[in-house]
């Protein structure tokens, strides 16, 4: 075939056979339906789709905020970053509370189901103290990427695939200078 097309152009559901083969063919015809699932739709009505976003400046030290793996899986789908200023904001995997300040917790998460209580995973607020321009002074982090972002220009983090962060682990972004306001938001999915 060159080409093959169904068209329902009456708005209603249908059932349709297709039966393709060499020589003869036949059909045992059983009585059913099939369901086409919109798997986001079902992820959302399910309550496993959520948004974020966190921001933070912090007065003389390099600004971090990203969201931590509370108790549930957090899968990182998409996700962007802005500064107020122009810059190389770093993006880092870590371990624990970089922070090293539990009371900026938040939930940071908000249902694609509006009106449903929001997700299991925090916000990370607060700083990243002597830490250098490419946080290597950041505690417990591993430096994943950097995007230069130009000042109040939301630019999104290319990902091949999504990032999976266990309980206890976290994804942020570190400012790109001294106190910058910056702003770390993502889609992802929790299970």
């Amino acid at each position: 075939f060159v080409r093959f097309e169904i068209t329902n152009t009456y708005g209603v559901a249908q059932n349709v056979t297709i039966l393709y083969g060499a020589g003869n063919g036949g059909s045992r015809r059983s009585p059913g339906t099939v369901r086409v699932i919109d798997q986001s739709k079902d992820l959302t009505l399910a309550g496993g789709q959520y948004l974020g976003s966190v921001a933070t400046q912090q007065t003389a030290n390099f600004s971090v905020c990203g969201i931590r793996a509370n108790v549930k899986n957090v899968i990182v789908k998409r996700a962007y970053v802005a500064a107020a200023a122009a810059g190389m904001v770093s993006i880092w995997g870590c371990s624990g509370d970089v922070t090293a300040n539990p009371s900026n917790y938040a939930s940071a998460l908000a249902s694609k189901l509006v009106g449903a209580g929001g997700g299991d995973a925090r916000g990370l607020r607060g700083l990243a103290a002597a830490a250098n321009p490419t946080g290597i002074e950041l505690p417990g982090g591993v430096a994943l990427a950097q995007v230069y972002v130009a000042a109040n220009v939301t630019q999104e983090i290319f990902l091949s695939s999504p990032i999976y962060l266990r309980p206890g682990y976290g994804l942020v972004a570190v400012g790109p200078g001294l106190a910058i306001l910056t702003t770390f938001t993502i889609d992802a999915e929790e299970s």
